[in-house]
């Protein structure tokens, strides 16, 4: 009885544990969009939006000639843009032409013509910075009708599927190929001037280059993981604390 008491207590914890790496492996969401399919037409499509609805939003340019405007926003993972809903009821990208700050329901976002919409996390003298978006995992060409005409001076041999890495990601339309993403994002930070930088140890090095020395003390023994926003604001706030000393 013992030995049958003992090997049902194993047993319940190698079930625990292969439960808990299922549930670890079940944090990343893999999203797919098949072959010749539009992404909005996926079932998911609503999980590339960074809020659950579109609120009411402020948008701020650069040039004094064009007023602050008032729209309902929410931000495009996926085509890591800014949608709008225009006087039609449409949904529409927002023009960024001389774009830089976008509020939604008292989140803000700095416009970058290059990085593009970074929302700030931390809204201290250097700011933390966080760019959400899906990045592409891998494409499957899934051979099927057309696949000869389409590939016949390729030299690629045929198959049920082929995975090709590095293929260009047009994500404005359908694809020849099954994509496959998942939600990512990353860090910068932000200095007086709205400067965006990496969020990485030589820029902080830096902005707060005059504490250089200090910064690469703390750091020593206190490591941070500079993909960590709890470490990065720990960080910033360590920084800012000496400029005020």
């Amino acid at each position: 009885m013992k030995r049958i008491l003992l090997f049902a207590t194993l047993f319940l914890m190698t079930l625990n544990l292969q439960l808990l790496a299922q549930d670890e492996v079940a944090q990343v969401v893999v999203y797919r969009i098949p072959a010749h399919s539009p992404v909005n037409k996926m079932p998911w499509y609503n999980d590339v939006y960074r809020f659950s609805d579109f609120h009411s939003g402020t948008v701020l340019y650069a040039s004094r000639r064009k007023n602050a405007e008032t729209l309902k926003l929410n931000y495009n993972l996926y085509y890591e843009k800014m949608e709008c809903i225009n006087g039609k009821g449409d949904t529409v990208l927002l023009k960024t032409g001389k774009l830089k700050f976008v509020n939604i329901g008292g989140r803000d976002f700095l416009f970058d013509n290059v990085k593009g919409f970074i929302e700030i996390v931390a809204d201290t003298p250097v700011a933390l910075g966080i760019k959400t978006f899906m990045t592409q995992i891998t494409m499957d060409y899934i051979i099927g009708k057309g696949w000869a005409a389409e590939n016949k001076t390729s030299g690629i041999l045929a198959g049920p599927t082929r995975t090709f890495e590095g293929v260009f990601d047009l994500r404005t339309s359908p694809s020849i190929y099954s994509r496959y993403y998942k939600k990512d994002l990353a860090f910068f930070f932000i200095d007086r001037k709205t400067s965006i930088h990496k969020a990485v140890k030589p820029s902080i090095l830096k902005i707060f280059a005059p504490y250089a020395e200090k910064i690469n003390e703390y750091l020593e023994t206190n490591p941070v993981d500079f993909n960590r926003q709890e470490d990065l604001i720990r960080l910033l706030t360590f920084c800012h604390n000496l400029t005020n000393s």
